[in-house]
C-alpha cells in the first residue's frame, strides 16, 4: 500500500495581492474544511494547511473516527492532542499556555 495525498489547491485562482478570497458556494468534505471558510466564506492558503493538518492528525493517530464533521470538536481535539505531544517532544508549551 502506498498512500498519496493530493489536491490541496484552491479551487479558484488566488491573487497574491489579496490575503483572502470570499465565496458563497463551499465545496468540500465536512471535517476537513477550515472553520473560517465555513463561518465567513473566506478562502486563503491557511484553509489548505488546516485540511492538511486534519489528514496528518489522522495519519499520526491511525484512526478515522477521531475527526468528525463538528468543526468545534475537531479544534478542541487538535489543540488538546498537540498540547499533550509538545512536552514529550521537548518543545515549548507556549502554544498551549499563551498567558504563562
Amino acid at each position: 500500500m502506498e498512500p498519496k495525498i493530493t489536491d490541496f489547491g484552491l479551487s479558484r485562482s488566488f491573487d497574491g495581492r489579496k490575503s483572502t478570497i470570499l465565496t458563497i458556494n463551499i465545496f468540500g468534505t465536512m471535517g476537513y474544511i477550515a472553520p473560517e471558510l465555513l463561518e465567513k466564506g473566506q478562502i486563503s492558503p491557511k484553509s489548505d494547511i488546516y485540511s492538511l493538518g486534519i489528514i496528518v492528525t489522522k495519519l499520526i493517530l491511525g484512526s478515522n473516527e477521531i475527526i468528525t464533521e463538528n468543526v468545534r470538536r475537531n479544534l478542541i481535539f487538535i489543540v488538546a492532542f498537540s498540547c499533550n505531544m509538545l512536552p514529550s517532544l521537548g518543545k515549548s508549551t507556549f502554544f498551549c499556555h499563551p498567558y504563562r
